[in-house]
């Protein structure tokens, strides 16, 4: 796990409140597959003695809607 946050690819972990025993790994990775590929060098993993369940997320753009202006006014004007 050190060399993984050591080298930038596992950002954070945490330990999951409702669930004792999990743990969710956040990792920057240029592909579902290269996260996949940097778990496998995990001692525990290479024994076969955990798996991963991978979801891979983007960036939540539902904000800009609340900052768009609309049409024919300039950006930041409020009524």
């Amino acid at each position: 796990m050190w060399e993984l946050y050591s080298r930038g690819i596992c950002r954070e972990f945490y330990t999951r409140a409702n669930e004792p025993g999990r743990v969710v790994l956040m990792l920057e990775s240029a592909s579902e597959e290269t996260a996949r590929e940097a778990l496998a060098t995990l001692p525990f993993a290479q024994l076969h003695l955990i798996d991963f369940d991978v979801i891979p997320l983007a960036p939540f753009t539902g904000l800009e809607r609340l900052f768009k202006a609309p049409a024919g006014e300039p950006a930041g004007k409020t009524r």
